[in-house]
């Protein structure tokens, strides 16, 4: 696994590691300079973390450089999923489902603002179903308590009130944290 953190040290992660009892064999993590390093023969970008800076790279240059078919994993929404799309990646992000035809589905992100009381979608959201699938969702389970999942699951917990919330992960004194008085949000 190639690293890339415009911010984040090889030395302040593998700390981070070490805080959450977790055992990580430095010798498959690799922790790169620069993300044109990191892409360099990958076969996916993995997008864990907001930094603006991701959203201005040279996607086309990058996909140039990387085994095909490539993928992008959009896990905080921050990239332009339509031009990555005619790039030619693979596109998969968080709450974005896909066509018949396998491509992402495109339509703007569902907002409460300007949604007419009475009208079908309105009702939708009252009832707690997903506006756009229809279905009802009461209930989802999120992978890994770290310090991005756990706060992604919290965050979830506090906004959506009807739906019930499991965190899991294999570190038993994470789980316990995230049980605690004391949340480990820093």
């Amino acid at each position: 696994v190639h690293v890339y953190d415009p911010k984040v040290s090889k030395e302040d992660a593998l700390n981070e590691f070490k805080y959450h009892n977790m055992v990580v064999d430095e010798s498959r993590l690799k922790f790169d300079f620069s993300a044109r390093q990191a892409v360099d023969g990958a076969h996916a970008i993995v997008v864990l973390t907001e930094w603006d800076e991701f959203k201005t790279y040279p996607y086309h240059e990058f996909y140039a450089t990387m085994m095909k078919p490539a993928f992008v994993f959009d896990g905080r929404n921050l990239l332009n999923h339509a031009e990555l799309q005619r790039i030619g990646f693979e596109v998969h992000a968080i709450g974005k489902g896909r066509n018949a035809d396998g491509r992402m589905n495109m339509l703007p992100a569902p907002s409460r603002m300007g949604t007419p009381i009475g009208s079908p979608r309105a009702q939708q959201l009252v009832d707690g179903r997903h506006p756009v699938l229809g279905i009802k969702m009461d209930k989802i389970c999120c992978i890994g308590a770290g310090y991005v999942g756990g706060p992604t699951c919290a965050t979830i917990a506090a906004k959506c009130p009807h739906i019930k919330v499991t965190i899991v992960d294999l570190n038993e004194a994470r789980i316990n944290a995230w049980n605690s008085d004391n949340l480990p949000i820093y």
